[in-house]
């Protein structure tokens, strides 16, 4: 029996994937790191245009093949013996997957921390302009000056404005 075909019982080996020979390991690990890359690349689509709320349709899935990838990446950092006996068309079609997995993360994390400056950024100014606002008027003018109300104050409000593009 080659190495290929041996059972994952017989040699000793944990697979958090369930497979039973090295041909269907390394295609299981190929088939799940190209869905999870697919479903990465759509969230960030999704959240590059302003759909962010439809994120939550594919958030069990998302957490299901994360998970299983971390283990079956954890079993094989532990173990790199599970991979041994691939060919080498085997470890060029593994690396491109992981290449593009990794690619469409950093993609997605690029993306998120985008996201998240504009929407600090806006948080900030609205909380700068209420604290203007409410705040009590400190300018004195001396025993001459203007009067200044809060309803002066208050009759301009600047506009902003911000841009969407991510």
């Amino acid at each position: 029996m080659s190495d290929a075909a041996m059972p994952a019982q017989e040699s000793g080996a944990v697979d958090p994937l369930g497979t039973t020979t090295l041909d269907a390991r390394v295609n299981a690990i190929l088939s799940l790191t190209n869905q999870l890359t697919g479903l990465i690349t759509s969230e960030t689509t999704l959240l590059k245009t302003r759909r962010a709320a439809t994120l939550r349709e594919t958030e069990t899935e998302k957490a299901r093949l994360s998970s299983l990838y971390a283990r079956e990446m954890r079993a094989i950092k532990a173990r790199p013996e599970l991979l041994a006996g691939i060919s080498a068309r085997q470890k060029e079609m593994l690396h491109a997957a992981s290449v593009a997995f990794k690619a469409c993360v950093v993609t997605h994390v690029r993306t998120l921390s985008r996201i998240r400056a504009v929407s600090e950024s806006l948080v900030v100014a609205i909380g700068e302009e209420l604290n203007r606002k409410h705040r009590p008027m400190t300018s004195y003018k001396g025993p001459n000056g203007p009067i200044m109300t809060r309803s002066s104050a208050a009759s301009h409000s600047p506009a902003f404005g911000f841009d969407r593009s991510i």
